[in-house]
């Protein structure tokens, strides 16, 4: 079966700002008793590891035990990236809704809607595309993702 493109060609890489954490001790996922940065770090090596199918089991496993650890936002967001990565582009689009939502006024909130405008314009929806970049301005008018939501906006037109 093929797969559909999630995102236009032009689509920058750009990493979300992660926080930052001392590198795991040699925990695993099979330790009951993990500290919430132990169990953000074991869903976080297999998303780097490119092992996505387990980071989202990791990082969703994460959130429900921790609901109110910081590092949830983190979570969600990698969630969606890890969709994206899989070429699952509705549920990568599920993923960062439901971070941007959640969260309007985190530090990657403003990356998380640019990813979805381009998410929603490789699958056809450019009006839900421009929406996206529109809200992206008014919330972040200031972050260099408002840059890019500005320049690609006339692309992006109805």
């Amino acid at each position: 079966a093929g797969t559909t493109p999630c995102a236009s060609s032009d689509m920058p890489e750009m990493e979300p700002d992660i926080q930052a954490f001392v590198p795991s001790d040699g925990a695993t996922s099979e330790q009951t008793e993990l500290s919430p940065r132990e169990a953000f770090e074991v869903a976080y090596q297999d998303y780097q590891a490119g092992l996505y199918d387990s980071a989202i089991q990791g990082f969703n496993a994460f959130q429900q035990r921790f609901p109110d650890a910081s590092l949830v936002v983190d979570a969600q967001y990698l969630v969606g990236t890890a969709y994206f990565r899989t070429r699952d582009c509705f549920r990568a689009i599920a993923a960062y809704e439901k971070m941007v939502n959640a969260f309007p006024h985190h530090k990657n909130n403003a990356l998380g809607l640019l990813k979805l405008s381009y998410l929603y314009d490789a699958m056809g929806d450019m009006a839900q595309a421009r929406s996206v970049l529109l809200r992206l301005i008014d919330r972040h008018p200031r972050s260099k993702e408002a840059k890019l939501a500005r320049q690609r906006l006339p692309k992006v037109s109805q």
